[in-house]
Parts: structure tokens; C-alpha cells; sequence
């Protein structure tokens, strides 16, 4: 399955080719790097700060999980002859912070913060068509 939003089709002759609301959401959400994430954070924080410097890792790793899904996203919604989708891998950056926010460490907003922002972004993200989606 190709990840990128697809919203008009001219020459198809199947209905249902173009991407409906829920299908949005799901392509927006980076959950490879967001399960990466999770990963690399529970590795981060079974370690003791003695050993091991958490704060600056974590950091580093999402530093590191920012621009990787920007990347991975322009790959993973690659199309022949279709301009790349430039849109979609910030949109998916953008997704990929606000699911960190809402996971918590190393931002530190009350957990309502970052839930009542996830709930939002998810609710709205299904709404925005990409520029180059055709």
C-alpha cells in the first residue's frame, strides 16, 4: 500500500481510488517511527542516569525521529510521475511531535495537553488535502 493521500483520480474507473477521511488520518500518522519511538525511549529509560545520560538521548532520539520521518514519508508516498509529496512528510512530522507530546518525556506538558492535542490533530488532520496530491 502506498502512504500517499490521494484525493482526485481522472483516469480510474473504479470507484473508491481516492483517499476518504479516515484513510487521511492513518496515511498522516508515521506509526513505523512512532513505534521506533516507543522503542528507542523504553530502552533510553530502562537505564540508570548514572549510567546512561536519559535527558540528552531522549533528545537526540527525537531530534533524530523528527527528521527521519520526514524522509521516510517523502519514500513511502513516492509515485512515478507525481511531484514529491512535500506536504505530507511535514504533515507526518508534524504527527509524529504531537505524538510524542501526547507520549510525554522529554516534553513535559500535563498529560491533558498532550491527549486533548492528539485527540485534535487526529479529528482535523482527516480534513487537510495535500496540495500535491494529484
Amino acid at each position: 500500500m502506498n502512504r500517499r493521500i490521494i484525493t482526485q483520480s481522472y483516469h480510474s474507473t473504479q470507484a473508491g481510488d481516492t483517499d476518504k477521511h479516515f484513510d487521511k488520518v492513518i496515511k498522516y500518522i508515521p506509526a513505523d517511527i512512532v513505534a521506533a519511538w516507543l522503542t528507542a525511549k523504553g530502552i533510553i529509560l530502562s537505564t540508570t542516569p548514572e549510567e546512561y545520560p536519559q535527558e540528552n538521548a531522549l533528545w537526540i532520539s527525537f531530534s533524530l525521529g523528527l527528521i527521519a520521518t520526514f524522509f521516510w514519508t517523502l519514500r513511502q508516498t513516492r509515485m512515478e510521475n507525481k511531484k514529491p509529496a512535500y506536504f505530507q512528510a511535514v504533515f507526518s512530522s508534524v504527527a509524529f511531535l504531537i505524538w510524542v507530546i501526547a507520549i510525554g518525556q522529554p516534553f513535559s506538558f500535563h498529560p491533558a495537553t498532550g491527549s486533548l492535542v492528539l485527540l485534535g490533530f487526529t479529528i482535523i488532520s482527516g480534513f487537510i488535502n495535500p496540495p500535491e496530491n494529484n
